[in-house]
């Protein structure tokens, strides 16, 4: 699809690289792990001081899980982006 040079944002043959850089900042920006990495803290408070099943004891432990998985890969995308770099799988050639 041709796009008129008045309409062109950025380079020529640039957009998808355009399009992943913003879909990589919209993702970790709505993720707010430190929010949630408190919010976490304060439930385990409450599991401490409470008598709690099992099984509520393995889904906290599988949220923190997680949400440190969710904050490496937030990590990884600034990193890759403080190096000029996308984050993400590499394209298979």
């Amino acid at each position: 699809m041709n796009v008129p040079a008045e309409n062109l944002v950025g380079e020529e043959n640039k957009g998808w690289s355009y399009a992943k850089f913003l879909l990589v900042n919209e993702r970790s920006g709505i993720a707010n792990t430190a929010r949630s990495k408190r919010a976490l803290e304060r439930l385990k408070e409450f599991v401490r001081a409470e008598p709690v099943d099992e099984d509520f004891l393995r889904k906290v432990a599988e949220v923190e899980i997680d949400l440190a998985v969710l904050e490496f890969t937030e990590l990884r995308t600034l990193a890759a982006e403080a190096k000029g770099e996308t984050a993400g799988p590499k394209a298979r050639s």
